[in-house]
């Protein structure tokens, strides 16, 4: 029985969602981060002007090429991934990196206002989103050490 639902229209329909949250959660949370960080930096400084929105694309592209360099050693190392359900844990706590992001944009933004502001808010945004979402990352491992299924993602990934 329970083979035929994993086959079935509805173990598809989990197998998509499953998918989705898994490839996207990262990805969704950190689009709510920067909408709502230019959000953010606009109601608190502001309309921008066209040069401030080029300086608010500056920072998380910094971010990301730094960060990204850091962890691969300067881009000769692959990460290893983590197993898809530390991924659906973390993306389920990603509440809390997504407030950490959004509570520094607003400090970095009503702190400096001006053309300051639109680089280094969303920069720091980035910022604690990643570092956040790493945390949320080690979280979700241990979640799973706790409750005793950290080897859950191996049979899953087996199965499909």
């Amino acid at each position: 029985m329970e083979n035929e639902e994993r086959r079935g229209l509805w173990g598809h329909f989990v197998r998509g969602l499953g998918e989705s949250t898994r490839t996207n959660g990262l990805a969704y949370g950190y689009s709510i981060v920067s909408t709502a960080a230019f959000g953010l930096e606009h109601a608190l400084d502001g309309g921008p002007s066209v040069g401030q929105c080029f300086l608010f694309a500056v920072g998380p592209s910094l971010t990301f090429a730094v960060l990204g360099a850091a962890v691969t050693r300067g881009f000769r190392e692959q990460v290893e991934r983590e197993p898809p359900l530390v991924l659906a844990v973390a993306a389920a706590l990603s509440l809390l990196s997504i407030m950490a992001a959004l509570g520094v944009t607003a400090l970095v933004s009503w702190r400096l206002g001006g053309d300051l502001s639109w680089l280094l808010a969303p920069l720091a945004a980035s910022v604690i989103y990643l570092v956040a979402s790493a945390v949320e990352s080690t979280l979700a491992c241990g979640v799973h050490a706790v409750a005793g299924t950290e080897d859950l993602g191996n049979h899953v990934e087996s199965r499909a």
